[in-house]
């Protein structure tokens, strides 16, 4: 699912990304998709690996259109919590292992953001307290 419906949508969007002046395609990966970690999730593992070279293919298949593709591959998320609620009862109901949503968000403005002279590859974003990343 993962794959299939990421490459699905991105045929779909990528004639208007080309016409755009500094189009953008992030993708959200996962920490489990990372060389070297302990998980034992395997279509999970293998779907969020399979997002990477997406990424790194695509990167290079729309360099020419001046098109940026990031993934961002974060640790677990503290989805439960709602986005309202702010990052702090997020870290305060974790206590470390779980990222706050509110961080994704603020790295995607960031990468948004950015000039198109700038390419963010890829973002590795365990939380402090995930030794497995």
């Amino acid at each position: 699912m993962n794959i299939t419906s990421t490459i699905t949508c991105i045929q779909a969007v990528l004639p208007n990304l080309r016409q755009s002046e500094a189009g953008k395609i992030i993708l959200i990966g996962s920490t489990a998709g990372l060389e070297h970690t302990n998980n034992a999730q395997v279509s999970f593992v293998a779907s969020k690996f399979g997002l990477r070279g997406i990424t790194h293919a695509l990167r290079e298949h729309v360099r020419k259109d001046g098109i940026a593709v990031t993934c961002v591959n974060p640790g677990e998320l503290a989805a439960e919590i709602p986005y309202e609620d702010g990052a702090e009862k997020a870290i305060a109901e974790y206590s470390g292992p779980r990222i706050p949503v509110q961080d994704i968000v603020s790295i995607v403005k960031c990468i948004v953001n950015l000039s198109s002279a700038s390419c963010v590859k890829e973002i590795h974003i365990p939380a402090m307290a995930d030794l497995n990343a």
